[in-house]
C-alpha cells in the first residue's frame, strides 16, 4: 500500500487498541448532495484487519455545508445503520455491504422528501415503483444530453486510468504503453461495433443509432488523448474549483504524465 494508506492503517488501528471509535470519510472529499463517488476502502481495510464492526452513517450536511465551507443554517438529517460485521470477511465484502446500505438509505430519503434529487449510474429502486412518486429530472434525458452537446461541444468524461506514481518515475514507459494498449483495444471494439452481419449487439435499430451518433460526434466519438479531450477536462476543473470541490484552481495538463500529453492514436505494441 501506499505510504498514506500504511499510516491509515497503522494509525486508525492503535486508536482502535486504546479503545477510541475511528471516523471515515469513504469519499475522500465533500461530495455534492445527491452525488456519490467511489468508496475508499481503507475504512474497511482497518475493520476487517482488527475485527471490529462497521456503523454506517449517512447525512446530507452537504445542503447546509457547500463551497469555501460557508455553513448555512437548516436542518440536517443523519440515518444511522445496523452495525456491519467484519470477522471472517475480505475488506471487499463489507464495502460491499456499506456501499448497498447507502443505495437504500439514499432512496428512503429521496421517497420521504428528505433529498430533493439523487445523481447515480442506475435508477435508484423506487423509480421503479408504481406510485410515480420518484421520477427523472427529464423525460427524455438522452435528448437533453444531445443538445447539450451541441451547445457546448462537451461531453462529460467519466472513468480515468491513474498509475502510482513511483512506478511512473521509476518506469515511464508504463504510462505510454497504457495509453496504446486502452486505443488498440479501442479501436479492436469499434471494429466490432461496426460488424453487421452478425450484429454485435441484439438491438434492433443498433445501426441508426450508430449513425446517429457519429452525425452529431464525429467518427471517433470516444477520442482518446489529452489534446482531442482538454476542452471537457478544462471545463471539469473549472467547475471543481468553481464549486469549492478542490483546494485550487487545476491546470488539466497538471493531471497527466507528461509523456503522453502530446500521444495521439495507437501504435503497434
Amino acid at each position: 500500500p501506499s505510504a498514506a494508506m500504511r499510516q491509515v492503517l497503522s494509525h486508525g488501528k492503535q486508536r482502535l487498541e486504546e479503545g477510541l471509535s475511528v471516523l471515515i470519510f469513504p469519499e475522500g472529499t465533500r461530495v455534492p448532495p445527491g452525488q456519490r463517488r467511489r468508496f475508499n476502502k481503507s475504512g474497511a481495510v482497518i475493520a476487517c484487519r482488527t475485527g471490529v464492526p462497521v456503523l454506517p452513517v449517512a447525512h446530507n450536511a452537504g445542503e447546509r455545508w457547500g463551497r469555501h465551507w460557508v455553513k448555512q443554517p437548516g436542518v440536517l438529517n443523519v440515518v444511522v445503520g445496523e452495525p456491519i460485521e467484519t470477522v471472517g470477511r475480505s475488506p471487499e465484502e463489507v464495502m460491499a455491504e456499506m456501499e448497498a446500505w447507502i443505495e437504500r438509505t439514499l432512496d428512503e430519503m429521496l421517497v420521504r422528501g428528505e433529498l430533493d434529487a439523487i445523481v447515480a449510474p442506475q435508477a435508484p429502486p423506487s423509480f421503479h415503483d408504481d406510485d410515480g412518486a420518484v421520477v427523472r429530472l427529464f423525460a427524455d434525458p438522452a435528448s437533453v444530453e444531445r443538445e447539450y452537446f451541441r451547445s457546448t461541444g462537451l461531453f462529460p468524461i467519466m472513468h480515468t486510468v491513474v498509475v502510482r506514481r513511483d512506478l511512473y518515475d521509476e518506469h515511464p514507459w508504463v504510462a505510454t504503453s497504457l495509453f496504446d494498449a486502452f486505443e488498440i483495444a479501442k479501436q479492436r471494439a469499434m471494429t466490432r461495433l461496426q460488424s453487421r452481419e452478425p450484429l454485435p449487439v441484439s438491438l434492433p435499430w443498433l445501426q441508426a443509432e450508430i449513425d446517429a451518433t457519429r452525425d452529431l460526434m464525429g467518427a471517433d466519438f470516444w477520442p482518446y488523448g489529452f489534446a482531442a479531450n482538454e476542452a471537457v477536462l478544462q471545463a471539469a476543473c473549472t467547475y471543481v474549483d468553481e464549486q469549492g470541490l478542490g483546494e485550487r484552481a487545476v491546470d488539466p495538463r497538471e493531471l497527466f504524465a507528461p509523456n503522453v500529453l502530446d500521444r495521439e492514436g495507437a501504435r503497434a505494441l
